[in-house]
């Protein structure tokens, strides 16, 4: 036996028939149970060094896919791009003269920090004195939508709530702050809202208990929980407002029509806007077309778009008709070339601005994953609610959800919510001996277009957990 190493050097080109390869090589020979042959004298352990000249012809072999006898690597398809084409029609436009928000008794901590975020207003001492709630800077700005206002209202919780306790000089509060650090991290964050109201307002540290505990009473995060927890710890890490003092944490009222309508853009109140969505477009498309084909076989084209987003009159695709049925298709070029056709159905009547009516809307919020809303809100809805509505009137009852959970779980869940109301809200008319009241119910689940909230911080999940509640007195 013998043992080595070579290398071959190609000396003419791979596209010549005559072949003609160096192979400079070494190896070892060693001796392995065998004695010398007669006539030789010399062991047979051995060390050589030299090269080979190996040379020969060769033919041209043309393979066709039938007779194919050394495999071929599969031809990579890519896959085309998941994308999702939806249509989104409001419904209801019209902006109420009068709306109570529900104040929301938690305030967000980031991670690993006590210190208030910066996004909660807070005040000096002097401009402590002269807060009032009737000042708030949402009133009369016909600039802002609802769910700015709302916020406005809300990251100024801690000056009502301080301003309220001046005014109401023997009530208490009770501060519970929820750290997954520990009950001392949910400590230092009550204490830190306790300073502000003691050192801004004026309020006698007596007045404030604090405490410190590693879940709030009524937590995110449920026992097996695996999924979407970083959304679920940021709602967990807060510090809970408790009261036995109702009017420190009663609703917040504006009125005479002081907020914009929630249109999908700046157009006349008159001209309904729809809102087209390619959930996908940016990552992956060049640009998209749309198709509209009436119940006659009429096509109108669109675009191109680059946006995800589109919004576009419904005049636009109903000419001069009142009402149609049409076939929208989306036609879509990717970045890699490929041609992508997605379809929607759509039926759409012209929207008629109603005559001026008075508008009340009301509020109220659950609890994560919750459709029965909590004991405090039957009181509400008894008092303050049902007597706003008068006979002959419409109650809309629009139900939402947070982004957390799946798509047709919160669909349920929103649904189950705006039935709630009107389940709590007959009872309550009936009592009360009201008859004839009009209700429509609609769940829209996490809809991010018809959301009355964004949903990146804590605060705006939890009040897109809601349903909203509008009386239309009969025209």
């Amino acid at each position: 036996m013998q043992i080595g190493a070579g290398y071959d050097f190609k000396l003419t080109s791979s596209k010549h028939k005559t072949q003609t390869i160096l192979s400079p090589f070494i190896s070892f020979q060693p001796y392995y149970g065998q004695d010398p042959r007669s006539i030789e004298t010399w062991n047979l352990t051995t060390v050589r060094i030299g090269a080979a000249i190996k040379i020969g012809n060769g033919r041209r072999i043309i393979y066709q896919d039938k007779d194919l006898t050394i495999p071929i690597a599969p031809k990579m398809v890519k896959k085309a791009p998941e994308l999702a084409f939806w249509v989104f029609v409001p419904t209801h436009t019209v902006a109420p003269s009068t709306e109570v928000f529900p104040l929301r008794n938690y305030v967000f901590f980031e991670r690993e920090s006590t210190k208030i975020p910066d996004r909660y207003v807070r005040l000096s001492p002097e401009n402590a004195k002269n807060f009032s709630e009737e000042k708030l800077p949402i009133f009369g700005d016909k600039n802002i939508g609802r769910s700015e206002q709302q916020l406005r209202v809300y990251y100024n919780v801690l000056n009502i709530l301080g301003s309220r306790m001046m005014t109401h000089s023997n009530t208490q509060i009770r501060l519970i702050g929820s750290s997954e650090n520990g009950g001392q991290d949910g400590l230092a964050m009550s204490e830190e809202i306790k300073k502000y109201l003691v050192t801004s307002f004026q309020i006698s540290p007596s007045r404030i208990q604090t405490t410190g505990q590693d879940k709030p009473n009524i937590p995110s995060i449920q026992q097996g929980a695996t999924k979407e927890l970083v959304l679920l710890r940021e709602g967990d890490r807060r510090v809970s407002i408790e009261t036995q003092s109702p009017e420190l944490l009663m609703e917040f009222e504006i009125g005479n029509n002081t907020y914009a309508p929630d249109m999908q853009s700046k157009s006349p109140a008159t001209e309904r806007m729809l809102t087209l969505n390619i959930d996908g477009a940016n990552n992956n498309l060049s640009f998209w077309t749309l198709e509209v084909t009436d119940q006659l076989g009429k096509t109108q084209n669109f675009g191109p778009f680059q946006e995800e987003k589109i919004t576009l009159a419904e005049s636009a695709i109903l000419g001069n008709n009142k009402e149609g049925s049409y076939k929208l298709t989306m036609v879509a070029k990717t970045k890699d070339g490929e041609v992508i056709r997605k379809d929607a159905a759509l039926d759409l009547k012209l929207w008629v601005e109603p005559k001026a009516k008075e508008i009340l809307r009301f509020s109220v919020i659950y609890e994560f994953n919750k459709s029965q809303v909590i004991e405090i809100y039957h009181k509400y809805l008894n008092e303050v609610v049902t007597p706003k509505i008068p006979n002959n009137a419409t109650v809309i009852i629009h139900g939402h959800t947070d982004i957390i959970g799946g798509e047709a779980y919160n669909q349920k869940l929103s649904a189950d919510r705006a039935n709630n109301i009107k389940t709590l809200l007959s009872s309550s008319l009936k009592k009360a001996g009201k008859s004839n009241v009009k209700f429509e119910t609609t769940g829209y689940g996490e809809n991010e277009t018809s959301a009355p909230f964004a949903n990146k911080y804590p605060e705006e999940r939890f009040y897109n957990r809601t349903v909203i509640i509008d009386i239309e007195p009969q025209q």
